[in-house]
């Protein structure tokens, strides 16, 4: 029997034993540690590839071939059918479905339908794309792209049913947080699609403003912001001017409310001669020698004129109120605040209609003509480059 292991462990069976064992052990221990590390980057690219196929499933998500278009029809050029389709009434039909938000935006001049191939300036042909519900063009030269590529909503990443549905809400005032759920996309997908679509009917709004006339009703009004910053809140003082014969509104944010800084908004928005009607703000005493007749309410007795009913600023104050809802819940801390005053100015003259449903009619065919006029200008814009 071996008293000493240290000096004869060899010619002890056990200890060999145990040597061997605990070898095999780490070898084994490393395997282990290999096969983990491999199947770690496997499941990276599994995830990888499954938000791929989730992606493409969104994409496709509601997306059916209606019954009146044949089957073999979607391998022949689909221009005619697409232009001749017809769109169901329900506006959630439509966001619902890729290829009928497709037929929809192309119907309406959303998209500008190509005929002739960029490369061979062959003629291009429409053909379905039956996967998503959309379409490719294809040239016989061999170029092939989706219809959505080369155009201006290429560089939102979104198909055409999302833009659609992002448009409808953002244009009916809802939140970010119900845009979100309703795309299923995160905000920094669809917030650069939002700020184009603000912008370009910010810039649309002052150029097509026309003189007001008639009766015109003037006030002031601060906007807060929700959240504190440095402990003060943000507050931005705002212009207002009412015209009451076609409802028009605009609002401007001034640094200051002195006569120096209302009085030349009032002659770039007003027509010389136009009525003015505003509370007893001394900014406004001057109004006469500039030109425009002024009677004014004493709110801090009456909210109309005694003497006569139709003094008041019942409009303007109206038309605060609703400013202030409605931007607040797309713009809580007022980032922005001139394009989306601009919004609330240029969506107010829809609100004539008695129904939700002919007033979002009305808004996303007033957008679509905003759009177009846009396209025009860029077109000529690249002409005279």
């Amino acid at each position: 029997m071996i008293t000493d292991h240290n000096i004869d462990q060899g010619k002890c069976k056990h200890c060999v034993d145990s040597v061997n064992v605990k070898n095999q052990l780490l070898m084994e221990t490393k395997d282990h540690i290999h096969k983990i590390e491999a199947l770690g980057k496997e499941e990276e690219r599994l995830c990888r590839k499954y938000r791929n196929l989730s992606r493409k499933r969104a994409l496709a998500y509601g997306y059916k071939i209606p019954t009146s278009i044949d089957k073999d029809v979607v391998k022949v050029d689909m221009i005619d059918n697409v232009l001749k389709q017809d769109i169901p009434n329900s506006i959630f039909s439509v966001i619902t479905n890729n290829y009928y938000s497709s037929c929809f935006m192309i119907q309406t001049g959303l998209i500008e339908l190509k005929t002739q191939c960029h490369q061979c300036t062959g003629k291009l042909g429409l053909y379905l794309n039956s996967a998503y519900g959309d379409f490719n063009y294809k040239c016989q030269c061999g170029e092939y792209w989706n219809f959505l590529d080369k155009t201006i909503w290429k560089d939102y990443k979104l198909n055409s049913r999302k833009i659609l549905t992002l448009l409808i809400m953002f244009l009916i005032g809802c939140k970010a947080i119900e845009i979100k759920k309703l795309l299923n996309a995160e905000c920094r997908e669809y917030a650069p699609l939002a700020r184009f679509i603000k912008k370009l009917i910010s810039e649309y709004f002052i150029r097509s403003l026309p003189k007001f006339r008639g009766i015109v009703e003037i006030d002031e009004s601060a906007f807060r912001s929700n959240k504190v910053r440095a402990n003060n809140k943000i507050e931005k003082w705002v212009f207002g001017l009412y015209e009451r014969e076609r409802k028009l509104v605009y609002m401007e944010i001034v640094k200051n409310r002195r006569e120096s800084t209302l009085i030349p908004i009032i002659q770039k928005i007003c027509e010389p001669g136009t009525t003015i009607i505003s509370d007893q703000w001394a900014s406004y005493n001057k109004l006469p020698d500039y030109g425009f007749p002024h009677y004014t309410v004493d709110h801090s007795r009456f909210f109309v004129n005694p003497h006569s009913r139709e003094i008041h600023t019942q409009d303007i104050e109206i038309s605060w109120g609703w400013a202030k809802y409605e931007i607040r819940r797309q713009n809580r801390c007022l980032h922005d605040l001139q394009e989306h005053l601009h919004l609330f100015c240029w969506k107010r003259q829809f609100k004539e209609y008695q129904d939700k449903v002919t007033e979002t009619t009305a808004l996303i065919k007033g957008f679509c003509e905003i759009f177009k006029e846009y396209q025009t200008r860029e077109k000529k814009t690249e002409n005279q480059v």
